[in-house]
């Protein structure tokens, strides 16, 4: 008895010991983000690209590409081991999003830190703990794993000019990562170069930091090169064998764009004229979100001004990113970035306007009004989608629990084809514009006819996910097709909308689901499966080989290239998931150093 209490009172020590005060308050602020970002990834309705990137991470470690159409191949690898371990569900899809999303607070702490103080590196990690925007934009989306290794890099970058006066080797690692989960990552590389240079103009003996930086600087773009490696042999081998090259090189170099004009609509890179009006936007959804993160981001931002020699550096990487970014794009998932930076010097502007009032009120307790001011304002702005559940991943559970491997489903073509493609790649699906047709051939099929259990997915609010169908054609003829199953099915289900969609109400019908019992013959299960075609790529790059980017065995010389690429993107994998308990183990070091 006497040893038990014993122990419980080393536990209620060590929890109320002054010297672990940031520890524990960091565990409460790393508890609520965990509650919140689950949430956020369980329900928020899918956004952006959600669909196109989630369907093509379906299976890619049976594909096993060097790089993908559009973005960076880590990423997708890591989501599908998500999908091993968590299934193909929002949680599943999102992974990526949830761990690497709450990485960034651990990360936004220990270069708080070591710019600022721990005060500001805690209050900036409670910030992004509670930004509406992150949770929003904790999507199927590279985002969150991308700022996570340009954050380590920069706190590399930081650690090594701070310490020794060098270019860290381990910032080049890590930013060559952050490019292979998303190749907008190179937007921070002028940051970079711009500290680094200032730092050279700042130091006292230039001629001995050219000196130590020279081969320094040489090994950094050997090891980033390195490590996106199989970005270009991806392309380099598949110009080789079929003449193209991924969108983002078609797009922005000019070699055979036109194959990307069909869905993807590319026909020019980078443009001033998208500057302002991406600007305006993004920021406006921000303020929406968070409008007090942005104001005390702004206060911050005035106070600091040159008073750190890392201002520059993180003042640097909004500015290049938020330029090159806004010239390039639009979607609200591509500024989530913003978000650890902002609240960096946000906590500043917290700081500052609390040394300011505690001449009247105690400093503890208008730090606290502020702090619960803040989450609690975005937690109101986000209860939409922390409280109700989308209907595409309802669907997808309903789908996982009630549809067999030997069933047939006919989805209402009113449904997004990404969102069709993704909530049901590993059934039997077809669109509804094909169904009948599908049906009333039965005779023209080989082998013995027998009864199938159809599932008939209707969307009720006549446009789920398309954005431009709720009237025309498509509308019409669905609409005659249900109204005639209505008459001979009955409707076993009715799943709510919610997560804040679009067009999704909540405790509102946004799907229905009919049953019934058809005559079939296996044999058409192959003309239904030969559908499953969705951007570029067959679903579950299921067969491989018609895959149109499929890069088939190579002999000499781009054979070495093939395994060299796939030796340096396996070795990225693998440094990418423990990097998160490295970090851990960091911010650990950091809260408990005296």
């Amino acid at each position: 008895m006497e040893k038990n209490n014993d122990f419980i009172g080393k536990i209620l020590h060590f929890i109320f010991a002054k010297e672990n005060l940031y520890l524990m308050l960091f565990i409460l602020i790393l508890l609520l983000s965990i509650i919140l970002r689950f949430l956020a990834v369980n329900n928020a309705a899918p956004v952006g690209d959600e669909m196109v990137h989630g369907t093509h991470a379906i299976n890619i470690l049976g594909y096993k590409p060097l790089s993908t159409l559009v973005e960076s191949p880590v990423w997708f690898y890591i989501t599908d081991i998500g999908h091993e371990i968590f299934g193909i569900t929002s949680f599943g899809s999102r992974v990526t999003s949830f761990f690497y999303g709450i990485g960034i607070i651990f990360l936004t702490f220990i270069i708080g830190s070591r710019v600022f103080n721990k005060k500001s590196a805690l209050i900036a990690s409670f910030l992004v703990a509670v930004s509406g925007f992150a949770m929003r934009y904790s999507a199927i989306a590279m985002d969150m794993s991308m700022m996570f290794f340009a954050m380590l890099s920069t706190y590399f970058l930081i650690d090594c000019m701070q310490k020794r006066q060098k270019i860290s080797l381990l910032s080049a690692l890590f930013l060559g990562i952050a490019v292979l989960n998303k190749m907008i990552a190179v937007f921070f590389g002028p940051a970079f170069a711009v500290y680094v240079i200032y730092m050279w103009k700042k130091s006292e003996n230039k001629k001995s930091f050219v000196k130590n930086n020279t081969k320094q600087f040489i090994y950094w773009i050997l090891i980033f090169l390195i490590i996106i490696f199989p970005i270009f042999a991806h392309n380099y081998l598949l110009y080789q064998e079929k003449g193209l090259v991924t969108e983002v090189m078609a797009q922005y170099f000019g070699i055979n764009k036109t194959y990307y004009l069909g869905p993807l609509g590319h026909d020019q890179g980078a443009s001033l004229q998208f500057l302002l009006p991406s600007l305006k936007s993004n920021l406006g959804a921000f303020w929406t979100m968070d409008p007090l993160l942005l104001i005390f981001f702004a206060l911050g931002l005035i106070i600091t001004f040159k008073a750190k020699d890392e201002i520059l550096l993180l003042g640097s990487m909004i500015l290049f990113y938020s330029f090159f970014m806004s010239i390039s794009s639009g979607l609200g998932t591509h500024y989530t970035e913003w978000i650890p930076l902002f609240a960096l010097f946000a906590a500043q502007g917290i700081i500052f306007t609390v040394n300011e009032v505690q001449k009247h009120v105690s400093s503890k307790q208008i730090l606290t009004i502020i702090l619960l001011i803040i989450a609690l304002s975005t937690i109101y702005a986000s209860w939409g989608f922390l409280s109700s559940r989308s209907a595409v991943w309802s669907l997808r559970d309903y789908a996982i629990d009630n549809i067999g491997p030997e069933d047939l489903v006919i989805v209402d073509s009113r449904i997004y084809e990404g969102r069709i493609a993704w909530m049901f790649n590993d059934k039997h699906y077809i669109g509804s514009q094909y169904a009948g047709q599908l049906l009333n051939s039965l005779d023209e099929f080989t082998g013995q006819t027998s009864s199938v259990r159809v599932h008939i997915i209707e969307c009720d609010t006549d446009d789920c996910g398309w954005g431009t169908v709720g009237s025309g054609p498509l509308n019409d003829s669905s609409e005659n097709f249900f109204n005639q199953i209505k008459e001979a099915v009955p409707a076993i289900a009715k799943i709510n909308g919610g997560g804040d969609g679009y067009n999704e109400v909540i405790n509102q019908p946004y799907f229905t689901v009919y049953e019934a019992n058809l005559p079939f013959k296996r044999s058409m299960f192959q003309l239904v499966d030969s559908t499953h075609k969705f951007f570029y790529y067959p679903v579950r790059f299921e067969p491989k080989e018609e895959v149109y980017d499929y890069i088939g065995p190579q002999k000499g010389l781009n054979n070495l290239i093939s395994k060299f690429g796939y030796l340096s993107l396996w070795t990225s994998i693998m440094v990418a998931l423990f990097s998160l308990l490295l970090v851990v183990h960091m911010t650990y070091k950091e809260l408990t150093k005296q």
